[in-house]
């Protein structure tokens, strides 16, 4: 076998080295892609199950707020003058 022979033969296994790593490479980065696919949508999952539990302890107050209200208007009244002054003291420091 002559010097230019073995030369091609060692560029057509190189070759086919540097094939197969740039497939292993295109496999790791889809499989990757498609685990960050996955991560974001079940992030996107969570934040609409958080802000959905959010919008129900908001009508639950409000509800329970308006409930107080009209039965104790007063009682109701002078808790939120008590936060609003706890409030305030709070923030003036």
């Amino acid at each position: 076998m002559s010097r230019s022979e073995r030369s091609a033969r060692a560029a057509g296994t190189a070759a086919r080295a540097a094939r197969d790593d740039i497939g292993a490479g295109i496999a790791a980065f889809r499989g990757a892609r498609a685990s960050v696919e996955d991560a974001l949508e079940d992030a996107g999952a969570r934040g609409r199950d958080a802000l959905q539990g959010a919008r129900e302890v908001r009508d639950t107050f409000a509800d329970a707020l308006l409930d107080s209200l009209e039965a104790r208007p007063y009682a109701t009244l002078a808790v939120v003058a008590g936060i609003g002054f706890l409030a305030g003291a709070i923030w003036r420091r």
